[in-house]
């Protein structure tokens, strides 16, 4: 009898070990979160984890998004992933953004996991966040920065930038590189400026200032009649027309034509090409681009208050960046 006691009781015990064991481990393992989509205006689509399909969504809209999900913008097209009280992500237009992972553990700090292709500014309250890690074609930020920008294109052309708080990222050789506060990275099969310092410029930090100051080549304009200089979208004479430069300014250039008769030039947050013979010179060693190249621009339209507290860390404000800021007045 005390036998059979003794041996009920064993296996009883045994029994509630493995209860509070499995209780004790379910919650210390991180539990998935939603991440709360916001469009901001129209162009936004998703495609939910495991299907095929793409979805339009109307400007307003909010919605929780998970593991799995992708969320793409068309060329006009913003939106906010809020991650909890811990950060936030301004998609830009002509991006693509994948949720892998956002969870939290016992203690309350995050876990969170992103693929990015195009542009993305991140606001990131470090301290809650245990494990981040936001890839971007062969890049990976393994630390965020409390504010920063990403910028890839066509999984070639990569810029990181801080804004506030250190940054850790990851390059293609697996090394770990630190970008302290105001710092950038710019890598592309053209130029690799690895890991600079910007120069104050107000709040001016993004990928064009960037790669103007890691290559550091000015140069004079000088035309032969006085007139302003007329700056393309792509290195010969039958492309659009994207802007003026006054007679006598000086410019950052960036890059020249095979051919050597148009130069790259820093056009606000973009880049444009004039003609060489309307400057006073150019410098050796400039990257060399081909008459087929055309450049991409990035800009927005009714841009939000909310949008400026991050743009403002990296396009100044509305003044300061008519070219990204399309079609809106500096008193909105």
């Amino acid at each position: 009898m005390n036998y059979h006691w003794f041996n009920h009781m064993t296996h009883l015990i045994i029994a509630l070990i493995v209860v509070m064991y499995a209780t004790v481990s379910l919650a210390e393992s991180p539990a998935p979160q939603a991440v709360e989509l916001e469009v901001i205006s129209s162009g936004v689509q998703i495609q939910r984890g495991g299907t095929d399909t793409w979805f339009d969504l109307r400007a307003g809209a909010m919605m929780p998004v998970g593991a799995g999900d992708h969320i793409r913008t068309g060329e006009n097209g913003r939106a906010f992933l809020r991650f909890a009280e811990v950060g936030i992500s301004l998609v830009l237009p002509s991006t693509r953004v994948q949720i892998i992972s956002f969870e939290v553990n016992a203690t309350d700090r995050y876990q969170i996991e992103l693929i990015a292709e195009g542009a993305t500014l991140h606001r990131m309250a470090g301290s809650a966040i245990t494990d981040y890690r936001l890839g971007a074609g062969a890049w990976e930020i393994e630390q965020p920065a409390d504010v920063f920008g990403v910028w890839l294109v066509d999984d070639e052309r990569v810029t990181v930038i801080t804004a506030v708080g250190d940054l850790i990222l990851r390059d293609t050789t697996g090394e770990s590189i630190t970008l302290i506060e105001g710092a950038g990275y710019h890598q592309d099969t053209r130029h690799d400026s690895g890991a600079i310092s910007l120069t104050p410029d107000g709040q001016i930090r993004h990928e064009a200032a960037l790669i103007a100051q890691g290559i550091d080549c000015h140069a004079t304009i000088q035309t032969d009649d006085g007139r302003n200089l007329t700056v393309r979208d792509a290195p010969t004479i039958q492309t659009g027309i994207i802007g003026f430069l006054p007679d006598g300014d000086t410019v950052q250039l960036t890059g020249v034509a095979e051919d050597g008769s148009r130069a790259r030039t820093r056009y606000y947050s973009g880049q444009g090409w004039v003609e060489v013979l309307a400057l006073d010179g150019l410098c050796d060693g400039l990257p060399i681009y081909p008459l087929s190249f055309t450049e991409t621009y990035l800009s927005v339209t009714d841009i939000t208050e909310r949008e400026l507290e991050l743009t403002r860390h990296f396009y100044g404000d509305i003044r300061d960046d008519p070219f990204f800021y399309r079609f809106q007045s500096p008193a909105d």
